[in-house]
């Protein structure tokens, strides 16, 4: 018999939400087995609504709901709490060589697995003109963003068909060419059938949290989101 909300928030260990690293360790180790949310649900005799919230960080477990993930993912209760992460290293590298010699001084960029290739001036970085540094953040902030919400989405028990994002990063230049990052703007679009405008927007808010790239630029993230379909 499945456990309901109700017996779950009854028996919870406390009135805390549960925290983002160990929503993400749950949904670390569904991805790892490739089980899907019914699956887990089978294994644990939990509902799939509930261990959806659960791997969202939107409940807190209770006792038997812990013993009964342990037992699925053949844990002990005390290394599935244990919020250190299921991860692995991966190192990217990229170079920069500033050429001041001339009457334009002028930087190329090159990213190590040879995709990224550019030229970056003070011009490009202050005027907008041609690409920039703060350029790459808005790329790199919009791909993040996307495969956040994407994950997001999924451990919610729904099934994309398209995820958009646009991004806007702002800088304040001053009169020495020096500039602060001020603010990072996402422009989160999706088609995701069954999902009502609500929920996806309380799923879209998460992203600045979520995403690595927010999580590591200690600015104002604005987050936007509209659900098409």
């Amino acid at each position: 018999m499945q456990h309901d909300d109700t017996l779950e928030q009854a028996t919870a260990l406390t009135g805390e939400p549960v925290t983002d690293r160990f929503a993400a360790k749950l949904r670390a180790l569904r991805a790892q087995r490739e089980w899907s949310l019914s699956r887990l649900a089978a294994a644990t005799d939990l509902s799939k609504a509930y261990v959806s919230r659960l791997e969202l960080g939107e409940r807190q477990p209770s006792l038997p709901a812990l013993v009964a993930l342990a037992r699925a993912y053949g844990l002990s209760v005390g290394d599935l709490v244990d919020e250190e992460p299921l991860s692995e290293n991966i190192t990217r590298t990229g170079s920069f060589d500033w050429n001041a010699d001339g009457g334009t001084p002028y930087g190329r960029l090159v990213g190590g697995s040879g995709v990224i290739d550019a030229d970056f001036s003070f011009d490009g970085r202050t005027l907008a003109e041609g690409s920039s540094p703060e350029e790459m953040v808005a790329c790199a902030q919009a791909a993040c963003a996307a495969m956040s919400l994407n994950t997001l989405i999924t451990a919610a028990g729904y099934e994309p068909r398209a995820i958009g994002t646009r991004v806007s990063v702002t800088m304040e230049v001053f009169d020495n060419s020096s500039g602060i990052l001020q603010s990072i703007d996402i422009e989160l679009r999706a088609d995701v059938p069954g999902m009502s405008a609500t929920e996806f927007g309380q799923l879209a808010q998460r992203v600045s949290r979520n995403s690595t790239i927010a999580k590591a630029l200690a600015v104002d993230i604005h987050i936007g989101s509209t659900l098409v379909g």
